[in-house]
């Protein structure tokens, strides 16, 4: 009985999402390391599909596919909404920064000379 050796990891450094114009389905092509071809992972709006063979059997039994591709689909979308937000916190962050850093010029009050000396006088 020969039994088959399978990788418990992912270790692509890139995915590759891919919206189709004809129907609007979104795919990501998961690169794999046992192949030249990659593994498209496909969700239909209800379910996830695979064309690998747990994939195949999800969908003879129209089930969702929780494959290896699947999840590092997953992960790969949680990775890149966290990324989005992160991007659009340090952005808020950045705008709140230049409205405060106005507002100090703003205030920035210029002093007389007169008043120069009496402020910073090194002699009393």
């Amino acid at each position: 009985m020969a039994t088959l050796t399978q990788k418990p990891e992912i270790t692509a450094t890139a995915l590759y999402k891919v919206t189709s114009k004809v129907n609007g389905t979104t795919c990501w092509y998961v690169p794999a390391g046992s192949q030249d071809e990659p593994y498209k992972v496909c969700f239909d709006g209800t379910l996830w599909s695979c064309i690998c063979k747990h994939g195949k059997y999800a969908a003879e039994h129209n089930i969702d596919c929780r494959c290896k591709h699947h999840r590092a689909v997953q992960i790969s979308i949680l990775a890149n909404k966290a990324e989005a937000d992160r991007r659009h916190e340090q952005e808020a962050q950045m705008a709140e920064l230049g409205q405060e850093m106005a507002a100090t010029e703003q205030a920035v009050r210029h002093l007389s000379r007169e008043e120069y000396i009496a402020e910073f006088a090194i002699y009393e």
